[in-house]
């Protein structure tokens, strides 16, 4: 197993799931954005609430700290890591 892609996880890490706040790396252009997982009903992606069955919604769900996701959205396709919500590098919400 290749090491930089496995995933160290601890009861400590949520999984990705509705209601719980999580901040995404793009290692396509090193963006950084965070979200918290809601019903489509609540979503409003401007205001950092992610719709569950969104396109990232959906590849991020039951997905921890660490883990690597790949995504095709409407824009193409995406490579995720879901990272520390502590880190202090500024976020800033997709479009």
């Amino acid at each position: 197993m290749n090491s930089a892609a496995h995933a160290v996880r601890s009861v400590q890490d949520p999984a990705v799931s509705l209601g719980v706040h999580f901040v995404i790396d793009d290692l396509d252009d090193g963006s950084r954005d965070d979200y918290v997982l809601v019903s489509s009903a609540e979503s409003n992606p401007a205001a950092g609430r992610l719709s569950d069955v969104s396109p990232v919604g959906r590849a991020v769900r039951d997905h921890r700290k660490g883990d690597l996701v790949d995504v095709l959205t409407p824009r193409g396709p995406r490579h995720l890591r879901i990272v520390d919500d502590d880190d202090q590098r500024p976020a800033r919400r997709l479009e």
